[in-house]
């Protein structure tokens, strides 16, 4: 986990520093890592302290039983 963390904080880094007025978007991978929602929270709120427009999309068809 803290590896993952370390990798995300520089990826949010490089992207920020690349296209500052881009927004970046969250969105869990599916299959073998899905990380829940919960944590989606925590990443979007780590990713709010390098850049300073983050959004989070949620995987709504699995939100809503589509598939």
């Amino acid at each position: 986990y803290e590896g993952l963390v370390k990798e995300l904080k520089e990826s949010i880094k490089n992207f920020s520093s690349l296209l500052p007025d881009y927004p970046l978007i969250l969105q869990p991978a599916t299959g073998f890592f899905e990380p829940p929602f919960e944590e989606m929270i925590d990443y979007q709120s780590l990713a709010l302290e390098y850049h300073p427009n983050v959004k989070l999309l949620p995987r709504l068809q699995i939100i809503y039983n589509l598939l």
